[in-house]
């Protein structure tokens, strides 16, 4: 149940002081001939009628301390908890709580949303130099101003990453538009505390027609658990699987299958540069998700597409997106638990394509000395072992043919990754020339400060 205070007998004076202090706190005001009662949203008064609810910054007369300090006001949106001296002052307050974060010398840094209980413990939503009140107003103009920031680049494209998170400036928060359908999810309990508000305004702003939510249910927020951690559910409309238009293909997309719906607006790019690589050339999808790869590879003049799954519904949806593209006579996909071994297999038959795609996810491993980050307390992503199936991959593409890598990471480990790509193609007694590197798009876009963000990335490499 949503926090609220209640007034018993509160006297009209007292009602309308109230209601014009935090109008938007205000919802639900009735008036009886033995009483008037008052109650209002937590959300919108800082500390839920407790007053201004700060949050001091720990040790900055030491080095990490002023390190901390530099990393806040370059623009970074999260503050650790192990960063904050006054934690436990903090207890008594819900997620979504806001609280203003300040320097030991007094210093404004902003104000964020709290959840005392996750890794993160604060994430901004307003800068050093905002003396903007956290409002409905606020949530929509900075949805507005995200639309109208994709809208000049996609004109005539209905589907695109309408908000990403603290990009956009509304933290955890994501909104992806999916033609007549929108997927709201989020990712973190402070910004969810504020979803009636959210899904108003995206329900008025996109007009759609279904929509599907994604909400967090794991209280620390530990982005480590394959999807677990969302709720999945329609939010509006009907069940349906959602359609995305990407250049001349149309694909299905398993929205209510939670975070693995087989379709990713960030490897758009890497999937636009490649389409110009696959003319005439046969090409292998390894974990091939919806199949958009080899669909546009298909569409962009590639003779023939096998692709491999290890996941029984993805398997159906890429058939399913094979037949809707008219390429089901030349695209062929085979379900394996162990697609790595299914690639060695392919290199004792001596089976080569000119273009390789192989998408990766790093496992989510326990490690103790883990305090904070994406992932929650003592969880950290792992890239040991990467190298075994990009030799693999490497192993199938033809003298002088194409390897694309797909995986998630963060910007500062992105040096990592292209040593891997290197190490796993020299294992296969081949060289390689790197073509294209990135992640995200339009759409996707991160903040530059915000380094340890994990996100998905792409390498296309000529292998020699």
């Amino acid at each position: 149940m949503r926090p609220a205070l209640g007034f018993r007998r509160c006297p009209w004076r007292l009602k309308s002081t109230i209601a014009s202090r935090y109008p938007l706190a205000v919802s639900v005001a009735h008036r009886s001939s033995a009483a008037c009662c008052l109650r209002f949203d937590r959300r919108f008064v800082s500390g839920g009628g407790h007053g201004r609810v700060e949050a001091h910054l720990k040790g900055e007369e030491t080095a990490a301390g002023a390190e901390v300090r530099r990393r806040l006001k370059e623009g970074h949106p999260w503050v650790f908890a192990e960063e904050v001296a006054n934690m436990t002052e903090l207890n008594q307050f819900d997620a979504g709580t806001i609280v203003h974060l300040r320097c030991s010398d007094g210093e404004q840094l902003g104000q964020g949303l709290l959840n005392r209980q996750a890794s993160v413990v604060l994430r901004m939503i307003t800068g050093e130099e905002e003396e903007t009140a956290v409002d409905e107003s606020l949530f929509a103009k900075r949805l507005q101003e995200a639309l109208a920031f994709r809208s000049r680049h996609f004109r005539r494209c209905t589907s695109f990453r309408v908000c990403n998170g603290e990009a956009d400036g509304l933290p955890g928060l994501v909104v992806d538009r999916l033609g007549e359908t929108v997927l709201i999810r989020y990712e973190s309990l402070a910004i969810q505390t504020f979803s009636d508000l959210i899904e108003r305004q995206v329900d008025a702003l996109l007009r759609p027609r279904a929509v599907v939510v994604q909400r967090m249910r794991a209280k620390k927020e530990k982005m480590a658990q394959r999807g677990a951690e969302f709720l999945t559910f329609m939010g509006k409309g009907q069940a349906a699987d959602a359609q995305v238009t990407e250049g001349p293909a149309v694909l299905g997309v398993h929205l209510l299958a939670g975070i693995d719906s087989g379709y990713s607006f960030e490897n758009r790019p890497a999937r636009d540069f490649l389409v110009g690589l696959c003319k005439g050339s046969t090409v292998l999808d390894v974990n091939c998700g919806s199949g958009a790869f080899a669909v546009r590879a298909l569409l962009g003049g590639a003779s023939e597409a096998v692709c491999v799954e290890s996941s029984l519904a993805l398997v159906s949806l890429a058939e399913s997106n094979a037949k809707a593209n008219n390429q089901a006579d030349r695209m062929t996909v085979i379900h394996r638990s162990d697609v790595v071994e299914e690639m060695e297999n392919m290199k004792m038959s001596q089976l080569q394509f000119g273009v390789v795609v192989l998408s990766l996810r790093p496992e989510i491993v326990y490690e103790y000395k883990q305090k904070h980050g994406q992932h929650g307390r003592w969880h950290k992503p792992s890239l040991k072992g990467i190298e075994k199936p990009i030799e693999a991959a490497s192993a199938l593409v033809q003298p002088g043919g194409v390897l694309c890598l797909n995986m998630q990471i963060d910007t500062q480990r992105a040096h990592q990754l292209r040593f891997l790509m290197n190490t796993g193609i020299e294992r296969s007694n081949r060289t390689g020339t790197f073509l294209w590197e990135g992640g995200g798009g339009w759409d996707c876009r991160r903040l530059a400060s915000q380094r340890d963000l994990w996100h998905k990335r792409s390498l296309i490499v000529r292998v020699n």
